[in-house]
């Protein structure tokens, strides 16, 4: 449901936050639900409308828009012409109840702009992180590499790991990879 969601806000090219959307859809009191979705994507500053209508009217709706299904109690994404063929010959009587948010420029939480930044730097750190690690494994396999190199090679690497869990637990990153990490680390900086 969470993933319908996040690749709404993508198709109709609006800068959403995964985690944020995750984290306000997860703390809605009536999630999973139509009325969750709706009430979230109101926060982040977008009209919604919410209706229930035929099947044989669904192409008469601008795409993209979602649909609740009652077959995992999610929402799918109606973003090509593919997808509302497989809809109109699959759709069930008591389903069709359809969320569409209006055209809008940009979300205007803030909260959401911080997240969506930091988002950004996360993964631009995990990518340069792991474009690192290759390009130092990549140095052993050259045969003038000598035992001394090597122990830089994994000193590097070590320094490497470490600066990213800094920089995610900074992010405010919670991941029980990082908080065991810190809690070594806190142990090694008491000694």
């Amino acid at each position: 449901m969470k993933e319908a969601i996040i690749d709404y806000l993508k198709a109709m090219k609006l800068n959403a936050s995964r985690t944020y959307v995750e984290k306000r859809l997860l703390s809605h009191p009536d999630y999973p639900s139509i009325l969750s979705v709706s009430d979230v994507m109101e926060q982040m500053g977008l009209k919604v409308q919410v209706g229930k209508i035929g099947k044989e009217y669904l192409p008469d709706i601008p795409m993209p828009f979602l649909v609740h299904t009652q077959a995992n109690n999610s929402f799918l994404l109606v973003d090509n012409e593919q997808t509302l063929i497989n809809l109109r010959e699959n759709l069930q009587a008591k389903e069709g109840v359809i969320l569409k948010a209006d055209k809008a420029e940009k979300i205007s939480d803030p909260a959401n702009e911080i997240a969506y930044k930091a988002d950004k730097l996360n993964t631009w750190t995990k990518n340069t992180a792991l474009a690192g690690l290759v390009f130092l494994l990549g140095l052993s396999f050259f045969p003038a590499i000598s035992f001394v190199n090597s122990v830089f090679l994994i000193t590097a690497l070590s320094g490497l790991v470490l600066g990213y869990v800094l920089i995610a637990k900074d992010l405010g990153e919670s991941t029980p990879e990082a908080d065991c990490s810190f809690s070594g680390l806190n142990w090694f900086l008491q000694i």
